[in-house]
């Protein structure tokens, strides 16, 4: 559930006028978390084979999260 947090924060941020609304541009990788988590989630179930390949999809959604977050802010610039 760690990996939802950010974008409650850039939510919160958004709403609070702290962050410019095009930010919110990040939710787009909010899908992508989603699934990191449910796979996170099949631990219990499956042990460490639901966890191969975590850490490269976390990564891929860093760079995703990131991405989107500084194209949202540079297109509030315009």
């Amino acid at each position: 559930c760690y990996q939802l947090l950010p974008f409650l924060f850039i939510i919160l941020l958004a709403v609070l006028r702290w962050l410019p609304w095009p930010s919110l541009l990040c939710l787009l990788a909010l899908p992508v978390a989603w699934g990191n988590v449910r796979t996170a989630l099949r631990f219990d179930a499956d042990g460490r084979e639901a966890l191969l390949g975590l850490d490269r999809r976390s990564a891929r959604l860093q760079l995703l999260f990131s991405l989107t977050l500084i194209a949202g802010l540079l297109l509030s610039t315009l």
